[in-house]
């Protein structure tokens, strides 16, 4: 092997390693640390949740991290306008809008990229 093809081979073996954390989102332990955001059962919270407790607007994000298979968002909102939003990607709303997930609280879940 020449000394370029040796480069190149380390380069590549150490950009294979480096890549899977260099894209990966942000941890639950991350936006636990963060302000603004409470997070898992010590909250009151599910388990592997984050929600941010000071939304603009009506809607509240909450950030749904692994084994939670339900993330990688969901949207929460206690305005009862939102039982009609159309929210089709949540296959949890059998009717294709948001759902009322306790009383007054309306959530959709966002699996992938947004349409």
């Amino acid at each position: 092997m020449t000394r370029t093809t040796i480069t190149v081979a380390l380069a590549l073996a150490i950009l294979a390693v480096l890549a899977p954390t260099a894209h990966a989102d942000p941890s639950f332990d991350t936006f636990d640390a963060k302000d603004g955001w409470i997070c898992g059962t010590n909250e009151g919270l599910v388990d592997n949740h984050c929600l941010n407790a000071r939304p603009r607007g009506k809607a509240l994000n909450i950030k749904v991290f692994a084994p939670d298979p339900r993330g990688p968002q969901e949207s929460a909102s206690f305005d009862a306008k939102f039982d009609d939003r159309p929210c089709p990607h949540d296959s949890g709303s059998d009717d294709g809008t948001w759902w009322e997930f306790s009383d007054g609280l309306y959530v959709c879940h966002h699996f992938g990229t947004q349409p």
